[in-house]
C-alpha cells in the first residue's frame, strides 16, 4: 500500500552537492544580465530554451507586443472551435471587459447533450458564473466589485473539480471568492461550442455589450481578428469590430455654454473652467467664479461659491495661491542659495580658523 505524500525538498533535514531551483534551466530566462521575457513577462526555463507567460494585455515571444481591444456592439457574438476538447476537471478563463452593461455573458461553454454548461456573465453589475456540472444548477458572484463603470477589468475564472474560484483585477481579499457545491467533479464541453459574448441557445440573448481583449482558455490564446491559432478556429463572428472608442460627445450635444465630456460611452454636460454649476427651478446654469481669473499659480482651484476658491497645492509649493516655492523642491537647483553658502562657508573653516564661526552660523 502506497501513500501520497508531497514533501518540501527546499527544507530537506540534509543534503549534498543540492541548491534550490534548476540551475540547467533557469539560465535559459536571463540573457546577458536582461531577463529573457522582458518587465511585462514571467519566464518558465526549458532545456535550451525559454517560454514566456506574459502578463493581461500583452503577448509576443517577449511580451513586447499589446493585444489589441475589440468592441462588441450589443447584438454581437464570436463563435469558437477547438481541435481537441478542454480537459473534463479543469477550467481556466482570462480576459479583459471593458463594459457599461449591467447584465451580459463573456464566455458560454456546453456540453454535448447540451445539459451542462459553464457561463461567465456579468450579472447586476457583478461578476457571476453559472454552471451545472451534471449534478443541479448553482452560480457564484463576486459581490464587493462591480464591471459595469466603464473601466478596463481582468477577469479571471479557475475551475478545478467542483471548487470555482473568481478573480478580479488580480484577486486578493475582497477581490476574490471560491466555492465548491455539488459532487460532481467534471464537465465533457463540446469543443464545437464555444461562445464570446453571448450565451447558447441564441434565443436567450445575453449579448455583450463593450470591449474585450487578450481573451485565453487554459492558457491558450484565443483570436478575435479571425486567425486560427494554438488550435482555436473562428467559426462565425457578429457585431465585432477593431477599438475601444467612444462617440459620446458626437451623439450628444450640450447647450451653451456647457461643454461635452466624454466618460467614455456616457457624457457630462460640464461648465467651462472657472465656473460652477448652480441650479434654480428651470434647470442648471454656469456662474462666473474668481477661479476663472486662474489665481493659483501652480495649483488647482476649487471654488466655494462665486468670491471665494481654495488653492489645492502640488508638492513643493504652498500659500494661499500656492505661490512659495519650497527650497528642497526646488527644479533649478538641487540646494537653495542659502544651504549652498553654508556649505561654502564650512568648506573655508577647514582651511582656517573659522571651525567655531561654522558651527555657530549653522545652529
Amino acid at each position: 500500500h502506497w501513500e501520497l505524500k508531497f514533501y518540501d525538498l527546499g527544507t530537506p533535514a540534509d543534503s549534498v552537492g543540492s541548491s534550490p531551483g534548476c540551475l540547467t534551466t533557469d539560465g535559459s530566462c536571463v540573457n546577458v544580465g536582461i531577463p529573457s521575457c522582458g518587465p511585462r513577462g514571467r519566464c518558465h526555463g526549458e532545456w535550451g530554451s525559454f517560454s514566456c507567460q506574459c502578463i493581461p494585455g500583452y503577448t509576443g515571444n517577449q511580451c513586447e507586443q499589446e493585444v489589441p481591444e475589440y468592441s462588441f456592439d450589443g447584438r454581437s457574438h464570436v463563435h469558437y472551435q477547438l481541435a481537441s476538447p478542454l480537459p473534463a476537471r479543469r477550467t481556466q478563463v482570462q480576459v479583459l471587459v471593458r463594459t457599461r452593461k449591467h447584465g451580459s455573458a463573456v464566455l458560454s461553454l456546453l456540453s454535448k447533450e447540451q445539459s451542462e454548461y459553464l457561463r461567465l456573465e456579468i450579472y447586476q453589475g457583478l461578476l457571476s458564473v453559472f454552471y451545472n456540472l451534471g449534478d443541479g444548477d448553482y452560480n457564484l458572484t463576486l459581490p464587493s466589485y462591480r464591471l459595469d463603470n466603464g473601466e478596463w477589468h481582468e477577469v479571471y475564472l479557475d475551475r478545478h473539480d467542483n471548487e470555482l474560484t473568481l478573480r478580479l483585477d488580480g484577486g486578493g481579499g475582497r477581490r476574490e471568492t471560491s466555492a465548491a457545491p455539488g459532487r460532481s467533479r467534471e464537465i465533457i464541453t463540446d469543443p464545437a461550442v464555444v461562445m464570446l459574448g453571448n450565451a447558447f441557445p441564441s434565443g436567450s440573448n445575453k449579448s455583450f455589450q463593450g470591449c474585450m481583449r487578450d481573451l485565453r482558455l487554459n492558457g491558450r490564446y484565443v483570436p478575435l481578428d479571425g486567425q486560427s491559432r494554438d488550435g482555436v478556429s473562428m467559426v462565425s463572428s457578429q457585431g465585432l469590430s477593431v477599438g475601444c472608442s467612444s462617440d459620446s460627445c458626437k451623439r450628444n450635444q450640450c447647450s451653451p455654454p456647457f461643454t461635452c465630456v466624454d466618460l467614455w460611452r456616457v457624457h457630462e454636460c460640464r461648465c467651462p473652467p472657472g465656473h460652477m454649476v448652480k441650479l434654480n427651478g428651470t434647470g442648471k446654469f454656469c456662474i462666473y467664479t474668481l477661479c476663472a481669473s486662474r489665481p493659483c499659480h501652480r495649483g488647482t482651484c476649487v471654488a466655494q461659491s462665486p468670491s471665494k476658491f481654495t488653492c489645492h497645492c502640488p508638492e513643493g509649493y504652498r500659500g494661499r495661491h500656492c505661490e512659495v516655492a519650497l527650497a528642497i523642491y526646488r527644479d533649478d537647483v538641487g540646494l537653495s542659495f542659502s544651504s549652498l553658502f553654508a556649505i561654502c562657508i564650512c568648506f573655508m573653516a577647514l582651511l582656517g580658523s573659522y571651525t567655531n564661526y561654522c558651527l555657530l552660523w549653522l545652529c
